[in-house]
């Protein structure tokens, strides 16, 4: 669900929407699609009737904080897993082989360089899955709430505000021309996506 456009839901009248671009958004759709409401009624979503317009959604997470469970009206169905990366632009003179401990450094602004190189390391979407696992205690270990109170002053200022505008997950293309920029990568995603942009995993 990480392509652009819209989706046309083929048999159900009036189900076209935008795709969702984080698994978030995807898991609700599939709630609204099952009468829930996720905020703009009952069965509604991207300003339609959205009731059995989807039936699955991908995610990197579960979404939840307790451990999902495998009975009920919809279900959590693990299908293998997924490691989190990150990714610079080809023509990047940082390093690919540096290690977690200087990731981490960058993320939480203790460095600003690799090798004697810049480096800006970029945010995702805070609603992208991609973006919780990267941050979560098991790898960056850094919060919402720490960059909302500018704890982090290569991420954001003191008032919370992004340094640079977040960006969508697992989108290669905008790496393009920003050879000191780093951005957390799905490793299944750079892989489905074959090279087609010019991306390199650290």
């Amino acid at each position: 669900m990480q392509a652009l456009g819209t989706i046309d839901g083929g048999t159900q009248p009036g189900c076209v929407f935008p795709r969702p671009l984080a698994a978030p958004v995807a898991r609700r759709a599939v709630l609204a699609a099952h009468g829930e409401d996720v905020g703009e009624g009952p069965g509604r979503m991207f300003g339609i009737n959205f009731l059995g317009c989807v039936d699955f959604a991908r995610s990197t997470s579960y979404g939840g904080h307790v451990t999902p469970q495998s009975t009920g009206r919809l279900t959590y169905v693990p299908l293998g897993v997924d490691l989190v990366t990150l990714a610079v632009n080809q023509d990047s003179m940082i390093p690919t082989n540096w290690s977690f401990a200087q990731m981490q450094r960058v993320y939480k602004c203790f460095e600003t360089t690799v090798a004697n190189n810049p480096v800006v390391p970029r945010m995702l979407e805070s609603g992208s899955s991609t973006w919780q696992v990267w941050t979560g205690p098991t790898r960056m270990s850094i919060t919402e709430n720490e960059i909302a109170l500018g704890d982090y002053p290569c991420l954001a200022n003191g008032n919370g505000q992004p340094l640079h505008p977040r960006l969508p997950e697992n989108d290669g293309t905008v790496l393009l021309s920003k050879v000191y920029d780093v951005v957390p990568f799905s490793v299944a995603q750079f892989v489905a996506q074959g090279n087609a942009v010019p991306i390199e995993v650290v």
